[in-house]
């Protein structure tokens, strides 16, 4: 017993002196179960949130979303009076993310439409961080506003809202899918 616990006290230090300790904190903070972003792709460049964007099919937004919901919490899925659409629309309240909660909107085919997220307030998102600001319709203080042309043809607004150039808000909406 005493061998085992020295070995495992040689590959502790060894592996401290060869990493660093930052580097073994760092990787600790990147564990799977710490599900926020850890990428520099800003939304505009992925065009979703979450991997859900615009022409995302319902099942497939389930399926991605349904693991982070908040088990607390009840999902909204709205089948009619969904403002005169023929889709549906549906709500995640989120844990272990960098949103609180976010909500689609799909057109009568079962695809997405529309993403709406709100950014945990705790830790709002620098617009530069959603998109890039050259390419920016409009930025100012309070919003910044993407028009997004994708290669397939599935187009649509990127916004982000929040005060002092972090979105606390963030906003996709198609502008060539059919939204009913």
């Amino acid at each position: 017993m005493r061998t085992l616990l020295l070995i495992a006290g040689v590959a502790i230090v060894f592996l401290v002196a060869w990493y660093g300790p930052n580097k073994l904190y760092q990787h600790h903070q990147e564990l799977p179960e710490n599900k926020t972003s850890t990428t520099s792709t800003t939304i505009e460049a992925s065009g979703n949130v979450l991997g859900v964007g615009i022409g995302t099919t319902l099942e497939e937004a389930h399926n991605k979303l349904d693991v982070l919901r908040d088990p607390a919490s009840t999902g909204l899925q709205d089948k009619e009076g969904n403002e005169g659409n023929e889709g549906e629309k549906a709500y995640w309240r989120l844990v272990g993310t960098e949103y609180s909660w976010i909500m689609l909107w799909s057109n009568k085919e079962g695809r997405v439409v529309q993403v709406s997220a709100a950014v945990r307030p705790e830790k709002p998102k620098p617009f530069k961080e959603v998109g890039d600001l050259s390419k920016a319709a409009i930025n100012d203080e309070n919003a910044a506003k993407w028009n997004v042309q994708r290669p397939d043809n599935l187009s649509y607004r990127l916004v982000a809202r929040g005060p002092n150039h972090r979105a606390t808000n963030i906003y996709l909406i198609a502008t060539t899918l059919e939204r009913e």
